[in-house]
């Protein structure tokens, strides 16, 4: 409908797929894999015979605490035709990032942009939740002996 407004109706994190929502304060280990799953409202519909054709598009990824990429973006498409008794359905996504087994620790990111490709419109967001990384111990033992990372990986 034209009153329909594009919206996050959740953004949260999980220890596993489909897991229970994650209080703000859990902290994440280096190695661990962090599930961000992502609800939208408000998106607009066509009409396509008996049924109404949604497409939608989103993009993602993990920032270190210095807004730096830990892997590439995950993109993807939501593209659903929709029956009338679907008409409660709600477009959802989740994706998994694994955190770095040498990380620094900090508030890690997970921005999110959603775009309504009928009706042209698009949202962008984090969730609520920081995402708390403990720092790696060999990261921590190496930086208190002046050992940087990079020179860890250099042959």
């Amino acid at each position: 409908s034209a009153a329909s407004k594009l919206a996050f109706e959740r953004l949260a994190l999980h220890q596993y797929e489909d897991g229970p929502l994650l209080p703000s304060s859990h902290d994440f280990l280096p190695g661990e894999t962090i599930w961000f799953s992502c609800r939208i409202t408000g998106f607009e519909s066509e009409a396509a015979g008996d049924n109404r054709n949604v497409k939608l598009s989103w993009k993602t990824g993990l920032l270190e605490p210095n807004k730096i990429a830990v892997e590439p973006p995950k993109t993807g498409r939501l593209d659903e035709s929709l029956r009338l008794q679907d008409k409660d359905w709600v477009p959802k996504f989740v994706v998994s990032f694994l955190l770095p087994s040498f990380i620094p620790g900090g508030s890690y990111h997970i921005p999110v942009t959603v775009k309504d490709e009928l009706a042209g419109s698009e949202i962008s967001g984090v969730p609520a939740s920081e995402i708390n990384a403990m720092e790696s111990p060999a990261r921590s033992l190496a930086t208190s002996f002046g050992v940087s990372f990079a020179s860890l990986c250099s042959w």
